[in-house]
């Protein structure tokens, strides 16, 4: 868990985990487009 995850949680004043929670699904749909991404461009490139 990243400080900007605490300081936003603390500064709107919702749990972390929460936070967390929400956070997760964006999280992990850019690392699948990131990974989907550079395989695509592995595979054009060489």
């Amino acid at each position: 868990i990243s400080d900007t995850t605490i300081l936003s949680s603390l500064a709107t004043g919702c749990d972390m985990m929460d936070h967390v929670y929400t956070q997760f699904g964006l999280a992990l749909m850019a690392a699948v487009l990131g990974a989907v991404m550079y395989s695509v461009i592995v595979m054009v490139v060489f």
